[in-house]
């Protein structure tokens, strides 16, 4: 019954490859095969391809990036995050800078606005410290760093979990547009709208640093 022997992973594997139809006698592989053609009919007809599978799975989930701030935790959809990276011992202010911006880093050549997202909730100061992040977002067209007290996972909630945030705030558009109830884990994510963390004229005076 052995057909042929493989070597793979540069010679550190070794397979053996089997002959099927010597297996089995003649009589007893027929009527295998008769039973299995069938029931792959019938399977086929009622299942949805593995790649259609796997894209009705992701049209009923949507990706964030939770983080914490103050004992709560948030989530921002992934696809709004570039990246995210340590807090440097100290930020640098430029001078006729915005009052929002906490101060700018040189993230590979280029200069970065950070903010301060605890001061921007009306949450007291807190020390820097190996737990803090800062997540770099686009709002609008402005590329701006975000300090957060700690990234904590990348999420994939179900839709159906989702939900609208209670209308709790005043204006036009609330920074926390929809709230994720994952019930099993007894957890609660607000998820912010990336582009209302900044007004609009904060997002011009970004543009013009």
């Amino acid at each position: 019954a052995l057909e042929a022997i493989c070597r793979l992973q540069r010679g550190g594997r070794l397979v053996t490859i089997l002959a099927v139809a010597r297996l089995f006698p003649e009589a007893a592989r027929e009527r295998l095969l008769g039973e299995g053609a069938a029931a792959q009919a019938a399977e086929e007809a009622a299942m949805v391809e593995p790649g259609q599978q796997d894209a009705a799975a992701a049209d009923d989930e949507e990706q964030f990036v939770v983080f914490r701030l103050g004992g709560e935790e948030y989530g921002v959809p992934i696809g709004a995050v570039q990246e995210i990276v340590r807090v440097p011992e100290q930020l640098t202010r430029m001078p006729r800078t915005p009052d929002f911006i906490e101060g700018v880093v040189n993230l590979r050549g280029v200069v970065l606005p950070v903010v301060d997202q605890r001061r921007r909730f009306g949450l007291p100061g807190l020390a820097r410290n190996d737990r803090q992040r800062i997540m770099v977002l686009m709002v609008g067209q402005a590329r701006t760093g975000f300090i957060v007290d700690s990234v904590v996972e990348v999420l994939k909630v179900a839709r159906a979990s989702i939900g609208p945030a209670p209308g709790l705030c005043g204006g036009e558009a609330p920074l926390i547009g929809r709230i994720a109830n994952l019930e099993r884990q007894q957890r609660m994510l607000q998820l912010l709208e990336a582009g209302r963390l900044l007004e609009r004229e904060e997002q011009g005076a970004l543009g013009a640093l």
